[in-house]
């Protein structure tokens, strides 16, 4: 798995990064557009200013975006001197920052350099362009329909309350994308299951 996690991704045959639950995550190129289409990002270059104006991205994050967006890729080190954030006091709120930027997907981890021990960052946008461009035609009901698919195509059986840990959908959301795939004769809420 630490192989993988570090091959697949340098070779863009997957995503992987903090999404779910902020934890790391690998995810086939196929349904990365559905969860950028949830994360609410349209590739725009300068999305991440809307973002901050909004309130709805840290000042840190910003900061990190612009040194990005300026020169990619770049290492951990690089970003935190690009942002002077390069002292100890530093690293709680770069770290936190980095990990926002990958839940949100502005930014994806694209390789490890070993010697020394750094990770290398691009723009979401960037790296994964078309992915970015297949995200544009599909509906965010589509998304979590699609995605809740391949959920029960794993998982076989869930509970709304199960649904709504693992994606962090509101009850509507998960109800309307159970709806779809119920009328769509994916799923059906009528089977009992031992235990």
């Amino acid at each position: 798995v630490w192989e993988m996690k570090d091959r697949l991704p340098a070779d863009r045959k997957i995503y992987y990064g903090k999404l779910l639950k902020a934890r790391p995550t690998m995810v086939s190129l196929a349904y990365l557009p559905y969860f950028y289409v949830l994360a609410e990002r349209s590739g725009a270059r300068d999305e991440y200013l809307q973002e901050h104006r909004r309130g709805r991205l840290t000042s840190t994050a910003r900061s990190i975006m612009e040194a990005l967006l300026d020169s990619w890729p770049q290492t951990t080190k690089g970003l935190m001197l690009a942002t002077a954030m390069h002292g100890k006091s530093d690293r709680a709120s770069f770290d936190r920052a980095i990990a926002e930027l990958q839940t949100k997907m502005f930014v994806v981890k694209v390789a490890e350099e070993y010697e020394p021990f750094t990770f290398v960052w691009a723009p979401f946008s960037r790296a994964y362009a078309p992915e970015v461009r297949k995200a544009r035609r599909i509906s965010t009901e589509e998304a979590r329909a699609r995605l809740l698919e391949r959920y029960f195509a794993n998982q076989l059986v869930a509970t709304v309350t199960s649904i709504q840990r693992l994606f962090r959908w509101s009850r509507k959301e998960i109800y309307q994308a159970l709806g779809l795939l119920m009328h769509r004769g994916v799923i059906r809420p009528d089977i009992l299951v031992d235990g």
